[in-house]
């Protein structure tokens, strides 16, 4: 092999990671046009990608950037956990986060995203896909976060309240880490019981009354209400006790804390990411 060619091979596999074998036959096929080498090992990445598409990605990463007024969280997957921990697999998922944190949820769906995944699929050779992305926003309150070690559990809470200046509260800073902790220990899937969906909650009470069929006609209503409640305290953000305090509930929590301050906190919204959980 002549050396300029050697040289462009190596250029070329700098460029876009491809195999020696690749780079030769890109560079083949193309004349040497560096520029339409790339374009054509792209194009073959994506085919790649697309014999890919039915195999399973359950690892992955969740990357997460907060700055308390803007939250994102990104859930990346790939097939093994060895490639979870490589460089282009980290860097495509800092770079998706980066959009996601900059110009919101959509930035996730567009075709330079998906492009970007595309091509780390195939230059390491396993399915990788973007599963699910999500910004928080607030003016006046506050956007909690936290990643659990692993780097496989991320979370964003978005409190609200009126002043400002709570969002240097040392107790009040304390207090949505805790939460934030919480969701990732206990997985609410619900903020509040109003907010359960019918047919979630039609699923409940059928359940319920299978259970109490053999008692009492008339306690069975009043025993499916209390199994209810319970049932609230575990998929219920706020009707959760505090990991902290197993007495009070986070709601009161909220509440008690809102009044100490001067400013009624409330929750808006959590999103709670996990490889592998819906």
């Amino acid at each position: 092999m002549k050396v300029g060619v050697a040289e462009q091979v190596k250029e070329l596999r700098d460029m876009t990671g491809a195999g020696i074998m690749d780079c030769k036959w890109a560079l083949s096929e193309t004349k040497g046009d560096l520029e339409q080498a790339k374009d054509l090992l792209r194009k073959k990445g994506l085919a790649a990608a697309g014999k890919r598409a039915n195999r399973e990605a359950k690892e992955g990463i969740v990357f997460l950037e907060s700055n308390g007024k803007k939250g994102a969280l990104v859930e990346l997957n790939c097939e093994t956990d060895f490639v979870a921990k490589t460089d282009d697999f980290q860097k495509l998922g800092k770079q998706i986060l980066a959009h996601v944190f900059e110009k919101g949820e959509s930035a996730a769906q567009s075709q330079e995203t998906q492009v970007q995944v595309q091509e780390v699929s195939g230059k390491i050779g396993e399915k990788v896909a973007l599963r699910r992305a999500v910004r928080l926003e607030t003016n006046s309150g506050f956007i909690a976060s936290y990643r659990h070690h692993n780097h496989k559990i991320g979370i964003l809470i978005q409190f609200e309240f009126s002043k400002n200046e709570l969002s240097q509260n040392e107790e009040l800073l304390k207090t949505v880490k805790d939460i934030a902790m919480q969701v990732a220990a206990l997985r609410p899937q619900f903020l509040k019981s109003e907010e359960i969906p019918s047919d979630f909650l039609e699923r409940e009470k059928a359940i319920f009354k299978e259970q109490v069929k053999d008692k009492p006609a008339n306690a069975q209503d009043k025993i499916i209400e209390g199994k209810l409640r319970k049932r609230f305290e575990e998929i219920c953000l706020l009707n959760q006790k505090s990991v902290i305090d197993n007495t009070t509930s986070i709601s009161q929590i909220l509440e008690a804390l809102g009044k100490k301050l001067g400013d009624p906190i409330t929750i808006k919204h959590f999103n709670r990411f996990e490889i592998g959980v819906e």
